[in-house]
C-alpha cells in the first residue's frame, strides 16, 4: 500500500468528546469541551487530559484541583457544541437551558443531560508550552440507571451512542465490528499455510527447522526418552535416532509432511537455556474403525530431563487451547503409557481423561491413550 508524507498537524485524530466541569472562582459552574483526553493508570484508574493555557477551565483546574469527564453522546450534542463555542471569561453560560447537580464524591458540577461522567481529582501536573497536562485520578463514576444491567467489561457503546470528533466535524460511531480476539475469524486458520508458532515465557513451539538437528538428536538419542514416544501406526518407528543422518532423515521426513497436509511437528524450544528441547505432533484423525473420529492426535517427545509434570503442563498449555480450531477437532488425544507418572498428572490437570477405547492402525489396535474432549475444556 503505497502512502504519503503529511507535515504533523491537528489533520486527522478522532477521538471520543467530554463535557469538562470546572469550578469558578466564586462558585458557579463552567463547562468547556476537551477532546484532548484519554485513560491511564497509577495506581488506580485515571484520566490524562490536556487544557490550553488560554481557557478558564484551566485555571479553575490549577487552582481546585479537580474536574468532572461528562461523555458526549448524539442527544447532548448541540449543548455541548455550545459550550465549545463559548467563551467562560465572557460570563456564565446559561443562554440555552440543562441541568447540572455536584458530584458525590468530588466537589465538581455534573451535567444532568450527559449519561456518563467521571468526577476526578488531579494528582500530577506536567506544565508544557502553552498548555499543561494532567493526571487525574477517577474517583467516582457516574451513569445512568437505564445502563445498570450493562456488562461493564464490555461496554456496548451502540446503547451509549458516544459522538466523535475529528476536527471541525462530529460523527457517530456506526456499528459494533466484532470483539476482541476475532481476528482468527477473519484470517486464514490453514495451519499448513501458516503455522502459528507460540510462546509463553519459558517456552517456544515453532515449526521445525534443520537448524533444530544438533538439539534435536540429544532428544531422539536419549535411551531414557525412547518410552514415552509414541510409534503406534508408524511402520516400526521407534524413534531412537543413534546418528545426526538418521536424525536429518527425520526432520526432512517432518518438513516433507508438513508441505502434503500429513501432520504438523514443532519445535519444542527452551528460552531459558537456548536449546531445543523436544517436538510435539499433530494432525487431524478420521476414523470409521474407532472413537477416535474427528480427533486431533498428538505426540509429545521431549529430552528425559524434561519429563516432569510441570514442564509438561507448560508445553501442552501453550498449544491444547488453539488445536481443537487449528485441526478443526471435537477431541485431542495423545499416548500415555502407564508408567509416564510425570505425564499422567500433567495431562490431569489440563483436563485430560484416560480412555479404555482403542485406537485401530492399519494392523494393529493400540491403547493407552488420554483423551479431552472440545466441550469439556
Amino acid at each position: 500500500m503505497e502512502k504519503i508524507n503529511l507535515s504533523p498537524d491537528w489533520v486527522f485524530s478522532p477521538q471520543p468528546m467530554y463535557i469538562i466541569g470546572t469550578k469558578n472562582e466564586d462558585g458557579s459552574p463552567n463547562f468547556c469541551i476537551i477532546t484532548w483526553l484519554g485513560f491511564s493508570y497509577d495506581n488506580g484508574p485515571c484520566m490524562m487530559m490536556t487544557v490550553g493555557d488560554t481557557k478558564l477551565t484551566q485555571k479553575n483546574i490549577l487552582r481546585e484541583k479537580k474536574f468532572s469527564a461528562n461523555m458526549i453522546t448524539e442527544d447532548n450534542l448541540w449543548l455541548a457544541d455550545y459550550f465549545g463555542n463559548t467563551n467562560g471569561e465572557n460570563g456564565q453560560k446559561n443562554e440555552i437551558p440543562y441541568g447540572y447537580e455536584w458530584g458525590k464524591k468530588v466537589d465538581v458540577p455534573i451535567i444532568n443531560e450527559c449519561h456518563w461522567s467521571y468526577e476526578c481529582e488531579v494528582s500530577r501536573v506536567i506544565e508544557l508550552n502553552g498548555a499543561h497536562l494532567y493526571l487525574a485520578a477517577i474517583k467516582n463514576i457516574q451513569i445512568d440507571k437505564q445502563f445498570e444491567n450493562m456488562n461493564m467489561k464490555k461496554i456496548d457503546l451502540e446503547q451509549i451512542h458516544p459522538v466523535i470528533y475529528a476536527p471541525y466535524n462530529y460523527f457517530s460511531i456506526g456499528n459494533k465490528l466484532g470483539e476482541m480476539g476475532d481476528w482468527q475469524k477473519h484470517f486464514n486458520k490453514d495451519v499448513y499455510e501458516f503455522c502459528p508458532m507460540f510462546e509463553n515465557q519459558k517456552y517456544v513451539l515453532r515449526l521445525v527447522e534443520e537448524k533444530d538437528l544438533n538439539d534435536l538428536h540429544k532428544v531422539y538419542s536419549d535411551k531414557k526418552s525412547v518410552p514415552f514416544f509414541n510409534g503406534d501406526n508408524c511402520h516400526g518407528d521407534d524413534f531412537y535416532y543413534k546418528t545426526v543422518e538418521r536424525m536429518k532423515q527425520a526432520i526432512d521426513f517432518w518438513s516433507f509432511s508438513y508441505k502434503n497436509r500429513y501432520f504438523v511437528r514443532w519445535t519444542i524450544f527452551d528460552k531459558s537455556v537456548g536449546h531445543a528441547v523436544g517436538t510435539i505432533e499433530l494432525f487431524h484423525r478420521d476414523s470409521e474403525k474407532d472413537y477416535f473420529n474427528n480427533c486431533g492426535l498428538l505426540r509429545l517427545d521431549l529430552r528425559s530431563d524434561y519429563e516432569k509434570s510441570t514442564e509438561i503442563e507448560n508445553i501442552l498449555s501453550l498449544i491444547i487451547p488453539k488445536a481443537f480450531d487449528l485441526f478443526d477437532c471435537d477431541k485431542i488425544t495423545t499416548k500415555c503409557w502407564e508408567k509416564a507418572t510425570e505425564r499422567k498428572i500433567a495431562l490431569k490437570k489440563i483436563g485430560f481423561s484416560s480412555t479404555s477405547h482403542k485406537l485401530i492402525g492399519e494392523s494393529e489396535e493400540y491403547d493407552n491413550y488420554f483423551v479431552l474432549e472440545k466441550n469439556r475444556r
